[in-house]
C-alpha cells in the first residue's frame, strides 16, 4: 500500500496519490504524519474513499498509471467492467474498460511446505507455532496468510506436529471477523468440508481457528482456487515418504493446483537439507512464486521492504492471477523473477511474526527509532526487545 506508493516515486519517477481502503481509514493520519515531508512538497496525497471514489480516480485525465493491491475480482471489474459471471464471454470481445497501465498485487492460496524430517521436540514446537502465526496474523485476513499445509503422508511425525499445531491454535484467542463476508465465507467453506475441526471458543463476531486434516491432492478441489481469507487452514498430505519424493511431488502440486503466485514457504530442517541439497535447489527453481521463503512465513519478504514483492512473471490482463509488476525492490532490479529468503530452521529469540511475542512494541519502538534518527543506543534496546521476546 503505501511500500507501493514509495516505490512509484522512487522506481518510476510518478507523483502519487494513495487512496486508503475504507477498512484502513484509522491508519491515514498516521500515514500523513509519516510522509509529511512527500505530502508538503506536493509527490504525494493520501486520500480516503470508496469503490466509487477509486474507480473515478483511476479513469481520471491526471492518472497515467494504476497500482492495486487486493483481489482479482477488484482488478476484472476494474480494469474489464465486468463481474465474476461475465468473465466466460471476455474472449469474444476482449475490449478493457480501463486502458491505462495497471499493476497489481492480488493475493494467493498460499502453501506451506513441510518437508519430512526427524525433528527434535522443540523444533517440532516452533514450527506449529510458526505455522499457527501465520494463520493467525491480522485474524488471517493477510493476502498471504498461510492456507494449504502441505505434508507427507508416510511422514512418522506427521501426527506430533498436527497435534503440536492444534494445541497452539487452542491456545489463541479468536480475533474479531471485522472483513466483510468473511463469516459467511467461513460458514460455505466449512459446509464443503465437514471434516473441519473448530480449535476455538464459538465467540460472536470472531471466526473460530479451523483444521481441515487429511485431504488429498483428488479433494474437493474449491480450497485449491480459492482464497478463504479468514482462520481456516487445510492440511494436504501427499503419498510419500522422504524428503526428495515429497520435493518431487509438492513442487507440480502447488505450481499446478494451487491458485495464485505470490509467495511460498518451505520448512525444511539442517540436517535434512544438509543430506537433499541439490534437490531443494531444483526445487526452489522450479516453484512458480514471486517470493519464497526458506523456514519462515512468506511475509517476511514482504516485512524487510527491499526484496521485490509481487506475482511470479506471466499473468497476463485477461488472466491475472496474483497480479503484474512489483513494489518495493529498493535494488532496483529491472526483471525480478522471484525473492528467495533463508532462516535457520529454528531462530535463538522469538521472531516478531510469531504469536505472543512478549515484547513486540518495544520491538517496534527501538526498530523506528534506528530508522529514525540512527541512535546508537536504540540498537541495544533492540537487542534486549528481541532477547525477551
Amino acid at each position: 500500500m503505501l511500500g507501493g506508493c514509495l516505490y512509484q516515486l522512487v522506481a518510476a519517477n510518478r507523483v502519487a496519490l494513495l487512496k486508503m481502503n475504507p477498512l484502513l481509514a484509522p491508519l491515514t493520519e498516521c500515514f500523513r504524519r509519516i510522509c509529511a515531508p512527500l505530502i508538503e512538497a506536493g509527490f504525494l496525497e493520501i486520500v480516503e474513499g470508496d469503490a466509487a471514489m477509486g474507480e473515478a480516480l483511476c479513469h481520471h485525465p491526471l492518472t497515467q498509471h494504476i497500482h492495486i493491491t487486493g483481489s482479482h475480482h477488484t482488478y476484472n471489474r476494474l480494469v474489464w467492467g465486468e463481474t465474476a459471471a461475465e468473465q466466460a464471454i471476455r474472449k469474444a470481445r476482449q475490449q478493457r474498460k480501463l486502458t491505462k497501465p495497471v499493476t497489481a498485487e492480488l493475493g494467493n492460496v498460499t502453501p506451506l511446505l513441510m518437508v519430512p524430517g526427524e525433528w527434535t521436540a522443540a523444533e517440532l514446537l516452533y514450527q506449529a507455532r510458526q505455522v499457527a502465526s501465520a494463520l493467525v496474523h491480522n485474524a488471517s485476513f493477510n493476502c498471504i496468510g498461510a492456507q494449504i499445509l502441505v505434508t507427507a503422508a508416510g511422514w512418522p511425525q506427521r501426527e506430533a506436529f498436527l497435534n503440536a499445531l492444534k494445541a497452539q491454535l487452542r491456545e489463541m484467542p479468536p480475533r474479531p471477523a471485522y472483513y466483510p463476508g468473511a463469516i459467511a465465507r467461513y460458514r460455505s467453506f466449512v459446509a464443503d468440508y465437514p471434516q473441519a475441526t473448530a480449535l476455538s471458543p464459538a465467540v460472536e463476531g470472531t471466526i473460530p481457528w479451523t483444521l481441515i486434516e487429511g485431504l488429498t491432492p483428488a479433494a474437493n478441489p474449491r480450497i485449491f482456487q480459492e482464497e478463504v481469507f479468514c482462520g481456516l487452514l487445510a492440511e494436504v498430505q501427499l503419498p510419500v515418504n522422504d524428503a526428495a519424493a515429497f520435493l518431487a511431488a509438492a513442487v507440480p502440486f502447488v505450481n499446478e493446483r494451487l491458485w495464485g503466485t505470490l509467495g511460498c514457504s518451505v520448512m525444511i530442517d539442517p540436517r535434512t537439507e544438509a543430506s537433499h541439497t541439490e534437490v531443494l535447489e531444483q526445487a526452489i527453481a522450479q516453484l512458480r512464486y514471486g517470493s519464497i521463503a526458506i523456514n519462515a512465513w512468506v511475509s517476511l519478504a514482504y516485512g524487510l521492504g527491499c526484496t521485490p514483492w509481487g506475482a511470479f512473471p506471466g499473468h497476463t490482463p485477461a488472466a491475472i492471477g496474483s497480479g503484474v509488476g512489483v513494489v518495493h525492490n529498493s535494488f532496483l532490479f529491472d526483471y525480478p523473477e522471484k525473492a528467495v529468503i533463508r532462516v535457520p530452521f529454528r531462530l535463538p529469540v522469538t521472531p516478531p511474526w510469531f504469536y505472543g511475542h512478549r515484547t513486540l512494541t518495544r520491538l517496534a519502538q527501538a526498530v523506528m527509532a534506528i530508522y529514525a534518527g540512527g541512535n546508537p543506543l536504540a540498537w541495544l534496546s533492540l537487542l534486549t526487545a528481541a532477547m525477551q521476546g
